[in-house]
């Protein structure tokens, strides 16, 4: 019987005899604070000190860690994460957490947890490839260093997750952020009531399943990454349909019940414009933001937005504007915003290239559109063949509505 990719990644979450706890009365120390035992649901998996040397400066709130991952080809696997707290935290009171999950070409950045743990998150960032983080030397060669011993797959290889799905690339790392999180979790800093969860690119990929499949995130975040990826060849190019069927975020996107902020560009060309809008619409608790075309990097997916939005939800921060769907009267669109900050911004981008342009190559321009109390609306130019609104608030963060887009 053909398995849904829900429950090929689910097999592994249900498979207690695959989890492995640390041993009675052991700690981890992370400058002063240490992981304790999670919940008999989410087992906490075993891990160690990973003993790499790194020709860069470690902070001491940060930490290196090898975790059990889960089993590989009959094999025992260990993942490599960094694990930070806040540098300082007033006493008594416990801090969020967030999960950050890299791309294609990434690893567990340690800037990111640096960053995540200033802002006063405790932070992980694990590798789900089975590589260590690049030293100085190595980034400047592009050579990644793989886990000695025992370690998961690294990416697809379509044969291969069609045989076994407990084995694909995705099952294993989607595992690896779900035993991440409860590593996590268990730190004395934390309050484990408020974690989130971050990915970008095939992180963001990654964040779907995982935001589906562990319902103890209160927030998730993927820029670039979405599903409906037969539409996004680029990103899964010669994958048999068959592979899709078990590994397309579209199939798991319902499930998600916790907020969820999607945020793109519509020229992107690894998770193209139909897919992304028509992955926004499934969840029940989406937001949308499509600030522009920002490019597609590590770097370029650190937005605002995400961080606004998991500081509302986790913090109970001045949430991201609030915008209702597009509204299209002859030439003339319109959205609805309720805001928390003012004042607001309206923006239409458009684009006059026809449907025959692939969508990456599209060009996009700006104009801005009338803020006339709670309603943004704009003028369509002659020959605009698609288009959004954004709503701008004071912060330089954006929300959207965009058309709506079928198969």
């Amino acid at each position: 019987m053909r398995r849904t990719s829900l429950q090929a990644i689910l097999l592994l979450l249900l498979a207690s005899g695959a989890f492995l706890t640390v041993p009675a009365g052991e700690q981890m120390k992370i400058g002063a604070c240490a992981v304790e035992k999670d919940t008999k649901e989410f087992p906490l998996p075993a891990w160690r000190e990973a003993e790499f040397e790194f020709d860069f400066p470690v902070p001491e709130n940060i930490r290196p860690i090898l975790y059990a991952g889960a089993d590989y080809q009959g094999h025992p696997t260990e993942v490599f994460a960094w694990v930070g707290v806040p540098a300082q935290m007033p006493e008594g009171e416990k801090a969020p957490g967030i999960v950050l999950v890299h791309g294609g070409g990434g690893t567990a950045f340690l800037q990111w947890v640096e960053q995540w743990t200033a802002r006063g998150y405790c932070a992980i960032a694990m590798d789900t490839v089975g590589c260590r983080p690049l030293l100085r030397w190595e980034a400047k060669t592009g050579v990644r260093s793989r886990l000695p011993g025992n370690r998961g797959p690294e990416y697809q290889v379509y044969e291969r997750d069609l045989q076994n799905p407990e084995d694909a690339w995705t099952t294993q790392a989607v595992e690896a952020i779900r035993r991440g999180h409860t590593l996590l979790r268990s730190l004395p800093e934390i309050d484990p009531e408020r974690t989130a969860i971050y990915g970008i690119s095939w992180g963001g990929y990654l964040t779907c399943f995982a935001a589906a499949a562990d319902s103890r995130f209160k927030a998730a975040v993927s820029v670039y990454g979405c599903g409906f990826l037969p539409e996004s060849r680029d990103t899964v190019k010669h994958a048999p349909d068959e592979w899709f069927q078990l590994f397309d975020p579209a199939r798991v996107l319902p499930e998600v019940k916790c907020p969820f902020l999607f945020i793109n560009r519509p020229d992107d060309t690894a998770y193209e414009w139909s897919s992304w809008r028509r992955s926004a619409m499934l969840p029940a608790h989406a937001v949308r933001s499509v600030p522009g075309c920002f490019g597609h990097s590590h770097t370029c997916g650190l937005r605002p937005e995400g961080e606004v939005f998991i500081d509302s939800i986790v913090n109970g921060a001045v949430p991201l504007p609030e915008i209702g769907p597009l509204e299209v009267q002859g030439n003339r669109v319109a959205a609805t915003v309720h805001a928390g900050t003012e004042p607001i911004r309206g923006e239409l981008w458009w684009s006059s290239d026809s449907a025959e342009i692939p969508e990456p190559r599209r060009a996009w321009r700006k104009m801005p559109a009338t803020c006339d109390g709670n309603v943004i609306s704009a003028e369509l130019p002659e020959g605009a063949t698609d288009y959004f609104l954004n709503a701008v608030d004071s912060r330089g963060v954006a929300v959207t509505a965009f058309r709506i887009v079928s198969k």
